[in-house]
């Protein structure tokens, strides 16, 4: 079911019966969000060891998977020598950074072989096995959670800029253009751009910090469906849509607005869906998506997905595109359908993830 079913079905009921709707289905999204980007799923990783050295654990991250000594790698922190409080000091690292695609693995060995334990970033997975005596024990010796710990944005992407409570349970993309829940404010464009500035620099911190990630598998093995719904990827590509059509300015002239981080839009774009819609064997992947909606909503998606591909082609290609341009393959609608349905076709695609089995294909990357 969707948001607008579930909104539609709201409207009948009592006050309190429409809360208890839409907090049933943050809840089941949110959920599912988490089971697609599992440790188990993701494609890719960063790589820790530790080293144990007179009661203490020297915790380092591999840059390179060919390396030759310690001095290859890069030092994170030295720790008390206790599996809770490395995985503190991995979360402390990465505090600031926004890692949903990304696993941690940790082992107890140079050379990779002994695995101790792998984990998505959050609380979750970096806080298992912590009791509160634990926690406590660990208080007591220094060893506590440091810096901003929401590694999926989720909180950088749905906080209202004005009353600071969540403005929008019902996606997990970040749409500006949606009232908030609690105040009815719509945001301004200059309180959507903070929040998508925030999120340029928290990737090029990420990329600073971490460097680069490494693949989970084979890279021509068929990548699973979460590579293709990065949130913040696709958020900050689909909140230049937004507000391209209500300002009709080429992709180039707004992104002049960004305080010289064109770049690192750019390279999330290029991790966005919109980008894997233009690579090379493109039918492929449109398949692959229009079987995704299919199955998860009914729809035969052709319709949506043509016009997906257009636009993505258009934002490919910067300098060249705006909204209302005469041009006899880009429509005023294709942006419009885009605008108005992707959050919830990513939405239905997460909830029914399951549910869905596609056909075999190779990887487009």
């Amino acid at each position: 079911m969707s948001i607008t079913a579930v909104e539609s079905i709201s409207a009948t009921v009592p006050k309190h019966g429409r809360e208890d709707r839409l907090r049933e289905y943050c809840q089941k999204l949110f959920g599912s969000f988490r089971q697609v980007f599992s440790a188990e799923s993701v494609t890719e990783r960063f790589i820790f060891w530790e080293e144990s050295k007179n009661g203490r654990a020297i915790i380092r991250l591999v840059s390179v998977l060919n390396r030759k000594s310690k001095a290859d790698d890069k030092l994170v922190g030295i720790t008390i020598d206790d599996l809770s409080a490395v995985k503190v000091l991995i979360g402390n690292f990465a505090a600031g950074c926004r890692l949903s695609t990304v696993r941690w693995e940790l082992y107890a060995d140079f050379d990779l072989t002994v695995l101790l334990e792998i984990g998505r970033f959050d609380n979750h997975d970096l806080f298992e096995g912590l009791d509160r005596n634990k926690a406590q024990s660990l208080v007591r010796q220094g060893v506590v959670p440091t810096g901003d710990w929401d590694f999926d944005a989720i909180i950088t992407m749905h906080q209202c800029p004005e009353c600071h409570q969540i403005f929008d349970r019902t996606s997990v993309l970040y749409r500006p253009l949606r009232p908030c829940e609690t105040c009815g404010k719509e945001q301004t464009f200059a309180q959507q751009r903070i929040i998508v500035l925030r999120l340029l620099t928290d990737s090029k911190t990420a990329r600073q910090r971490l460097g680069q990630t490494h693949f989970v598998r084979d890279q021509r093995e068929q990548l699973p469906i979460q590579y293709y719904l990065d949130p913040i990827a696709n958020s900050i590509s689909y909140w230049a849509i937004c507000n391209m059509l209500a300002e009709n300015k080429s992709l180039g002239e707004f992104m002049a607005t960004l305080s010289g981080q064109y770049e690192q839009f750019r390279e999330l774009f290029n991790r966005s869906l919109f980008r894997l819609m233009t690579v090379s064997d493109t039918q492929d992947l449109q398949e692959y998506f229009r079987q995704c909606i299919k199955q998860t909503s009914g729809n035969d998606g052709i319709i949506f997905v043509a016009s997906l591909k257009r636009l993505s082609e258009a934002l490919a290609f910067p300098d060249k595109f705006s909204v209302n341009m005469d041009s006899a393959w880009l429509r005023d609608m294709d942006v419009r359908m885009v605008r108005d349905f992707l959050p919830d076709i990513i939405n239905e695609i997460i909830l029914k993830h399951k549910t869905i089995k596609l056909t075999e294909r190779k990887n487009t990357i």
